[in-house]
């Protein structure tokens, strides 16, 4: 039996209800109901807060566990090491 689908715009009053602007062919009972919002703005701010709340999160468990990010210094020494491990015959050379 296929699954029959329809799109309708609606209102989302709260975190609870909806109210279709134009009625189904449906009679009473459950459904599926999938959300696309429409204002491009809010769901940009819905996303910035979401990846901001992931990053709190991250940051948190570091905290939580000890971790400390190295410093610019640190890393900074690391790269000059692994690039004068390099030596000549991994640099290329170009024949002009």
């Amino acid at each position: 039996m296929a699954l029959a689908s329809y799109t309708v715009e609606a209102t989302l009053e709260n975190k609870l209800f909806i109210r279709l602007l134009k009625p189904l062919p449906l009679r009473s009972g459950k459904v599926k109901v999938t959300i696309h919002t429409g204002d491009k703005k809010s769901a940009r701010r819905e996303a910035k807060k979401s990846l901001r709340q992931t990053l709190e999160e991250i940051h948190a468990r570091q905290l939580a566990r000890g971790y400390q990010a190295p410093t610019a210094e640190s890393v900074e020494s690391y790269l000059q090491l692994e690039r004068e491990s390099w030596g000549e015959s991994k640099c290329a050379t170009i024949k002009t």
